[in-house]
């Protein structure tokens, strides 16, 4: 690969020299963006589609459910202890979110 040539410039915060390369300071938007692992072109999601779903109030209820089976509580329980800091993790966190969402949009 070939390098393009650098300018010197004055600093407007130091009052030095400093070199700056001219392809930092007037980069052009890439085109075609590439994998760096593979060199492949990457898809844009237009073009795969959506990667996520959407959860009605059906999923947010079912997700509800796990709150028995993964801390033995109901949800109201599970909510007031998470609120008293009893319970912790990336679980309580999702179900406390979703059981305040639940709760704000649906009851």
């Amino acid at each position: 690969m070939t390098q393009k040539p650098r300018t010197i410039e004055k600093s407007i915060f130091r009052g030095k020299n400093t070199k700056a390369s001219v392809s930092s300071i007037k980069k052009k938007p890439s085109v075609t963006l590439r994998s760096s692992a593979t060199g492949k072109p990457v898809k844009s999601i237009q073009e795969i589609g959506a990667p996520f779903h959407i959860m009605d109030k059906e999923d947010i209820e079912k997700e509800l459910s796990r709150i028995k089976e993964m801390f033995n509580m109901t949800p109201d329980e599970f909510y007031q202890a998470w609120k008293e800091d009893k319970v912790h993790g990336f679980h309580a966190l999702k179900f406390g979110c979703l059981y305040e969402y639940y709760r704000n949009e649906y009851a």
